[in-house]
């Protein structure tokens, strides 16, 4: 059995992860989705989509964030089955949030709970999951319903609640021969202010997801789900015949690549991509949707849009040992957002690696002064301590 596993951001999902890894190694363990394909494209490892079927054959457990059902149209002999983890709507929006401070906060920005609030969407876990396995329903582009989200989730073999991993995630270790999972992995202690922010405000945004979070809750055990997501065997054969053969192993790749693109532009990293295959010096006709796409131009973009393009040419420079260059990009994001905190970690590496030890520590103290507790300027301050 293949477990693929659909993560659902701060459920727990880190932890389940880690447990994996731990009891069967890493090799067993693949993290699917846009950010770990972003790390396999810059360190040239191959996208799951390129594996053979011998390469694929040590991994027992796929999970990320953007697992969806096209992963399942090649998997049909590798005895699928599917999991993820639900959680309270209103303690997964206070974590979500508190996880969006510590990444903005590096960046130099602030957001209100409330503000954020209004960007969350109505439904957002439902949504998500009608979205990325929703040709796992007869009618695929039905919008989001009761009916859907349920049809669709008694197809998941594994579900788990986050309040109750330990007990509903049994199974799962009895499948794959290993303990337990025990604990929480890397549980923020941040504090947050959510500005009045009631459960109930989250609850009436989000109806579909607490009910869905409650019958998981209630019903999931040792044995598997039983109550209204009771898993549904035939339900998942059929939706494996309707995806099997739906793409050939060329259209997976293409489409694996132009999903990475969406995510290049959409998080400033086109130039950087862009700039990695020419240092490499790679032009296979694989990585033509990267090649050929039309980065944003400067003038169309915030200024922080292009100082975070700038970050990430120059993690790319030094990466390829070309510090000079590395040092000139952070300057130059340094230059358009002032207040840009791991710009300037990373230009303090560069000059450390330069032998530039004093400008290095400048630049790290600075840091400190925008952001006291940031744990990336702490590290290097503790590594290169004088």
């Amino acid at each position: 059995m293949l477990i693929v596993g659909y993560h659902v951001a701060k459920t727990g999902g880190t932890t389940v992860m880690h447990h994996i890894q731990n009891h069967l190694g890493p090799e067993a363990y693949f993290g699917y989705g846009q950010h770990p394909a972003s790390e396999r494209f810059f360190s040239g490892r191959p996208l799951w989509e390129e594996l053979t079927q011998e390469e694929r054959a040590p991994v027992k457990f796929v999970f990320g964030h953007h697992v969806n059902d096209y992963i399942l149209a090649g998997l049909s002999g590798d005895k699928p089955a599917l999991f993820t983890v639900l959680r309270d709507p209103f303690t997964h929006f206070v974590s979500q949030y508190k996880y969006h401070l510590s990444v903005i906060r590096g960046e130099g920005r602030h957001v209100g709970a409330r503000e954020y609030f209004k960007e969350w969407q109505e439904n957002r876990v439902s949504g998500e999951l009608c979205k990325f396995f929703t040709h796992l329903y007869p009618e695929a582009d039905a919008p989001v319903s009761e009916e859907k989200i349920i049809h669709i989730l008694k197809q998941f073999r594994f579900l788990c609640a986050t309040e109750k991993l330990t007990e509903h995630s049994a199974p799962i270790s009895v499948e794959l021969g290993i303990p337990p999972v025990e604990g929480r992995h890397r549980v923020s202690t941040n504090k947050a202010d959510l500005e009045g922010l009631t459960p109930e405000e989250v609850y009436e945004r989000c109806p579909l997801d607490y009910k869905m979070h409650k019958a998981v809750l209630d019903g999931a055990g040792p044995d598997g789900t039983t109550g209204p997501l009771a898993y549904d065997d035939a339900a998942f054969q059929d939706s494996l015949k309707r995806l099997s053969g739906s793409f050939t192993k060329a259209e997976q790749i293409r489409m694996a690549y132009e999903r990475l693109v969406h995510f290049f532009r959409h998080n400033d990293l086109m130039e950087a991509a862009q700039l990695h295959l020419a240092l490499a010096k790679r032009n296979h006709p694989r990585y033509a949707p990267v090649i050929r796409s039309t980065p944003i131009p400067t003038r169309q973009r915030m200024k922080f849009a292009v100082a975070r393009s700038e970050k990430e040419k120059a993690a790319v420079y030094m990466r390829h040992k070309y510090p000079a260059m590395a040092r000139a990009c952070y300057e130059k994001a340094i230059a358009l957002h002032d207040g840009y905190i791991d710009a300037y970690v990373g230009l303090a590496y560069v000059l450390q690696h330069q032998g530039l030890t004093e400008k290095a520590r400048e630049a790290a103290e600075h840091a400190l002064t925008l952001d006291e507790g940031n744990v990336g300027v702490r590290r290097f301050l503790q590594q290169h301590a004088s």
